[in-house]
């Protein structure tokens, strides 16, 4: 009902453009590389459409700063095409008892510079995320860890306070080289110094990031030479650059409606699995409006996601009654689901104390702020599609776009009143603790003791079964709070030229399998 005359709209701008783009080609101005460039310089071209706020494993919580994460810096351990936790620079591990791990490192994993990783950078790398000084968003995640021992080069021992059920999946986290991080403070992630498949090589602010191969990686030099990252905050032009071959790889950053024409394109190929990642409102709970449950119960009612996966996602996604996909061990799926009831809405917020003022529903009820990201469209014609919804229940719901930098800001310092963001690679529903616990990252102000004892609970049980019922309960408690307002779990999209081989998708979107990529060319 609100959304198809933005499409087309939409469609018929990108028509335009595209027309232009296919005039220069024809007059062959140089809008796009082509195959026979590629294959001589062996480079993969990938957008991104935010720039990231930092490389430093330890510090950067945004998606964009994780893509580049992942090939510069190797993990103890990593998660695999169905999120189990398997062998990185750990060849092996040992519980001894609930309270202890270690960790056999591989021998002759090497840093960028040339110096050997050893035990020593793996216990500086988790000892320095617990300084508050560093001011690392996985903090919470580590503060079992009662003593981090390194018996020999290759061996490290972490001792817990008590059992951490999650321990294992927290470990994922990149080593850094203690010789440089500890000179470079904060500034590390500045000029990153990993053990990954590629090395760092520069960075240029909203322009681009290069990255080359690392012969010494521990599992062979990538075959793709250097990936060039293009930092492309619109998406018409992003678009463009996928279609005329100026970029040459793209993950999930455009218009879902276009993936029925990449799917035609003969020059490209697409590659779709159903993600974990986690698309929802947030509320401040501090708002005079937003802190009385039924408020927030209103809003849910008042979003059709069926509408908006159909029309906005172009099917490529699952409403989401939960941050944990129906995939997930622990997903309970007898959770309350708010499906779309604007008359429940508003008998909502009549009861609320909120009355239509005059009855008709010309005037409106009382005025909320929804901050989104400026740079990107898919945030702002998001945020006009929630505007739209709320309108039809008498809610004024005031737009206010910011640089993405700034939005992070404004939410973690609740200069807001409602914003929509999402979670990305929910595998271990420890998750909970970062997101609602009173210690976590808390985006909302939103605190419930029991939620916080339950979320406790959850962490220190190793018994799956015991753990699956704690975390059912909180799903409960959430859907009956909401804190959030769940939006869908998105289907992962990667569109990419028909020559590149190897990409394998990750419920993340994980980049990792860029590494094992390469470009086959038929003569």
């Amino acid at each position: 009902m609100f959304l198809y005359n933005r499409n087309l709209t939409r469609r018929f701008l990108f028509k335009i453009v595209f027309c232009i783009f296919l005039i220069c080609n024809i007059l062959n101005i140089n809008c796009g590389k082509k195959n026979g460039t590629l294959k001589d310089k062996n480079e993969l071209r990938v957008s991104l459409s935010v720039n990231p706020m930092t490389f430093d494993p330890r510090l950067g919580s945004d998606v964009s700063s994780y893509r580049i994460v992942e090939h510069v810096f190797r993990f103890l351990v990593q998660k695999d095409t169905l999120s189990f936790i398997v062998p990185d620079m750990a060849y092996s591990w040992d519980m001894p008892n609930d309270k202890t791990y270690v960790f056999h490192l591989r021998e002759n994993i090497y840093f960028h510079d040339g110096k050997e990783l050893t035990s020593e950078d793996v216990k500086y790398t988790f000892e320095s995320v617990l300084e508050p000084e560093l001011g690392s968003p996985m903090r919470y995640a580590y503060e079992d860890i009662e003593k981090i021992i390194t018996p020999d080069k290759y061996t490290v021992e972490f001792r817990l306070k008590k059992p951490n059920a999650p321990f294992l999946s927290n470990a994922i986290m990149g080593i850094v080289p203690k010789h440089i991080a500890e000179k470079e403070g904060k500034d590390f992630g500045l000029n990153p110094v990993g053990s990954g498949p590629f090395k760092f090589v520069k960075w240029n602010q909203d322009d681009m990031i290069i990255l080359e191969a690392f012969d010494r990686y521990y599992r062979g030099k990538p075959k793709i030479e250097r990936i060039i990252y293009r930092i492309i905050p619109d998406a018409t032009t992003r678009l463009l650059s996928i279609d005329t071959g100026e970029i040459d790889f793209l993950m999930n950053d455009f218009p879902s409606e276009y993936i029925e024409r990449f799917e035609k394109n003969s020059d490209l190929k697409v590659i779709k699995h159903i993600g974990n990642i986690y698309e929802y409102i947030g509320l401040n709970l501090k708002n005079d409006y937003l802190k009385n449950k039924d408020v927030r119960k209103a809003i849910a009612y008042a979003v059709n996601r069926d509408e908006i996966i159909k029309s906005f996602l172009n099917n490529l996604g699952e409403k989401a009654y939960s941050p944990l996909s129906p995939v997930n061990w622990a997903y309970n799926p007898d959770v309350i689901k708010y499906e779309y009831n604007p008359e429940k809405s508003r008998l909502l917020l009549d009861k609320a104390g909120f009355p239509d003022p005059d009855e008709d529903g010309s005037l409106f009820r009382f005025s909320l702020k929804y901050k989104c990201n400026s740079l990107n469209q898919e945030s702002r014609q998001k945020a006009q599609i929630v505007q739209n919804y709320m309108k039809d229940i008498g809610i004024n719901l005031v737009i206010e776009s910011c640089e993405f930098a700034k939005l992070l800001d404004d939410i973690k310092n609740s200069r807001f009143d409602m914003y929509s963001l999402q979670w990305v690679g929910i595998s271990d529903p420890d998750i909970f603790y970062k997101m609602f616990h009173s210690s976590g990252e808390h985006r909302n102000n939103y605190f419930n003791s029991h939620l916080d004892h339950l979320i406790e609970l959850g962490r220190k049980e190793i018994d799956i079964n015991l753990r699956k019922k704690y975390y059912y309960e909180i799903q409960e408690i959430l859907s009956e709070d909401l804190p959030y307002i769940g939006l869908w779990h998105k289907t992962n999209s990667a569109v990419m030229n028909k020559n590149l081989i190897g990409f394998v998708m990750f419920p993340a979107g994980d980049f990792v399998s860029m590494r094992d990529m390469w470009w086959e060319f038929n003569n």
